[in-house]
Parts: structure tokens; sequence; C-alpha cells
């Protein structure tokens, strides 16, 4: 009896010796203080991950841009052409964005521009579908060629079910022809007239609308000195110009280097 006695003795000694240790450990003499890897700083603007979703399809919804990146007003000569205007996307081309181009081999982002360096039979599409209340702004520079090129920059329509059924209109140049407003319908052109023409390595604004009343707007100026080569064409084809979905489109047939920079989308009223 005395043995297990002493045993249980010196057992629960050894229990009162580790619990004491324990707290001196922990008293006030010593502060253990939890540490954790700090968080980073949240930021205004999360950047979208491109592995989330696919490219989208052509849609009618314009990408969101933040207000400081579009300026306050348009230009006068789109302000005198339009009622209640606002642009609604940006393009300073920075990046190749496949979201909102459909880009070919043949066309770069080069210093923070477009540049469109193709061969013969080439095309370059906005990844959008505008309707009637829509347009576009847009500088563009045709580099001096060396030889015979030729290049369109439009707006399209088309249902591709029915072929025959294509609208376009826009501008047209070449060495040979020069410089052209053109309006086409079922393949065939409705107007084909010349303009003032673009010269080699000046930078130009135009701009390109059609409205619900399905009248047209084509503009062109020197975009560094905007009161030179001013040009401008207003009219009304009909109705059948108001529906659809439009497309804008720059393409070549034959070789031709050209630069795009600033593309900026719009909505507005009508057309005065």
């Amino acid at each position: 009896m005395s043995n297990t006695m002493n045993t249980i003795a010196r057992r629960g000694l050894g229990c009162i010796l580790l619990v004491g240790l324990f707290f001196s450990g922990c008293g006030p003499g010593k502060t253990i203080t939890p540490t954790f890897p700090a968080l980073p700083a949240l930021t205004d603007t999360l950047a979208p991950n491109p592995t989330d979703t696919p490219a989208p399809a052509p849609t009618s919804t314009a990408t969101l841009v933040p207000t400081a990146t579009l300026p306050p007003t348009l230009p006068s000569q789109l302000g005198d052409s339009l009622e209640e205007a606002k642009f609604t996307f940006y393009d300073g081309f920075d990046s190749r964005s496949t979201d909102d181009w459909k880009f070919s081999y043949c066309q770069q982002i080069m210093d923070g521009e477009l540049d469109y360096s193709c061969p013969g039979n080439n095309s370059l599409n906005r990844n959008y579908v505008f309707y009637a209340g829509e347009g576009i702004l847009v500088d563009f520079m045709k580099v001096k060629p060396a030889g015979d090129y030729q290049f369109e920059i439009s707006l399209y329509n088309s249902d591709w079910a029915s072929p025959l059924i294509w609208q376009s209109f826009g501008i047209t140049d070449s060495l040979n022809l020069g410089t052209h407003l053109t309006i086409t319908r079922l393949n065939a052109a409705m107007v084909d007239i010349g303009i003032i023409a673009l010269e080699p390595d000046v930078w130009y604004r135009m701009a390109l609308a059609v409205d619900i009343n399905g009248r047209i707007l084509v503009m062109t100026w020197d975009r560094d000195n905007p009161a030179r080569q001013q040009w401008k064409y207003r009219n009304t084809l009909g109705a059948d110009w108001s529906g659809g979905a439009w497309v804008f489109q720059i393409s070549n047939e034959l070789p031709v280097i050209l630069r795009f920079d600033n593309f900026y989308q719009l909505a507005f009223s009508k057309i005065k």
C-alpha cells in the first residue's frame, strides 16, 4: 500500500511541476503575439482574367470604358452633324485585343498605333455589331506607297444567308482612281464620286454613321489642322438603310500600308 501511495504522490508532483512550467512561460512577463503574412493593398480596378471565358461573338453592347478615357465633348465637326451624340467606346491601340477586333496576320500594334501592312485581299473588322443610331470616329494615315495600291474604309450590312443583300458606304482610295465616296447596294454602286484626295503621310480623321431614318454620314478632315481638307456627305437613303446590323471594316485588294489610332464608337439620336 505504501509503495502504491508513493507512486501516486510522485505522479501528482510531476503533473504539478508541468503545469507550473506551462503557466510560468505564459505569464505577464512574456507575451506571445501571432504573426500573419501581410495582405496586398486593395486596388480600384481588378484586371480581367482572359482565361475565364472564351472570346465573345460580335455583340451590340459596347465595351465599357472609364469616363476619364473618353473626351468630354465631340469634335465640333461631329457636333454640327449629330444630335445628342456621345462616345461609348475607345481603343487607343495600346494592345492587340482579339476580343475587340478580327485581326489578320498582317496587322500589328506598333508604338501605340495599329499598323496595317497587308498584301492584296485582306481586311480588318471591328468585333461589334452597329445598329441605327451608332457610328465610328477614327484617325488614319496612308503611308506613301511605292506602287499601285487600293483600300476601303466602310460600314457594311449583309445577311450572309442571302449574299445578294449587301449595303455599304465609306471611302475608297487607289493610286490610279484617287479618293472616292462609295455607296453600294445589292453588289452594285449607287454612288461613286471623286472627293478631296487623301495625301500620303498625313493623319486624317474619319466619321461614319447611320441613323434610324436611313440617313448616313461620311466625313474626313485633317486631324492636326481641322480647317484643312474638310469634306462631308449626308444623305437620306431610305428606310431599308435604317435596319439590320452594320460592321466596321478596313479592306484592301492591292498592297497597302496604313496606320490607325484613336478609334471611337458613338451613339446619337439622329443625323442633322
